[in-house]
């Protein structure tokens, strides 16, 4: 399969996006934690990788223990946002130890996705740097996710070897790197059949 290479230009902000306590990443509460979030921005299931730019539209959310409930006019069957991974690791470019905080989706159908937030300590206080959506499930569903010899490292469910909704035979490894600023896409994507996955 031809692969792409793209260059991510991403999240680059002057200001903290968030900010909350604590004497080191590795101490802050992300089960209550405030992240960005745009509510009701997808007219359709996502089937790829998103880095989302910060924009005047975007909101901020406050975790509660763990969980946040989408506004919507369906009550109880409104979907739902759930902290489901942490994972610390150092990152070239970004101060001391970033958090890898895993958000996932819940659409209230059998559709889910995540959201994968990348949070530095600056100034004393944690700052979310960088943030991306994945796609859902069998299609670009994030599988594994760490910090590996300073750059962020993505596996996917690759899309183009799906079977039904949930699962595929293939993944998709995508690694980061923090530069001038901004993650941007490091090298070519891997492609292997999932028995060969790690």
């Amino acid at each position: 399969m031809k692969t792409r290479f793209h260059l991510l230009f991403l999240v680059a902000c002057g200001q903290p996006l968030l900010s909350g306590s604590g004497a080191s990443v590795r101490d802050v509460d992300f089960r209550n934690f405030q992240y960005p979030f745009i509510v009701n921005e997808l007219a359709s299931v996502p089937d790829k990788i998103s880095w989302i730019i910060p924009t005047s539209r975007a909101q901020v959310i406050q975790m509660r223990d763990g969980r946040f409930t989408v506004p919507c006019d369906a009550g109880d069957s409104c979907p739902l946002l759930t902290l489901d991974g942490i994972d610390f690791g150092h990152l070239d470019g970004l101060p001391d130890t970033s958090a890898l905080v895993m958000l996932t989706y819940h659409s209230g159908g059998t559709a889910t996705w995540q959201y994968v937030y990348v949070i530095a300590q600056r100034a004393e206080k944690p700052e979310v740097v960088a943030y991306l959506r994945t796609g859902s499930r069998g299609s670009a569903g994030l599988r594994k996710l760490q910090a590996e010899h300073g750059e962020l490292v993505l596996v996917v469910n690759d899309p183009g070897k799906r079977f039904g909704d949930c699962c595929s035979r293939g993944t998709i490894t995508y690694r980061y790197k923090w530069m001038h600023g901004s993650f941007r896409q490091a090298s070519e994507p891997v492609y292997m059949d999932a028995e060969n996955t790690p």
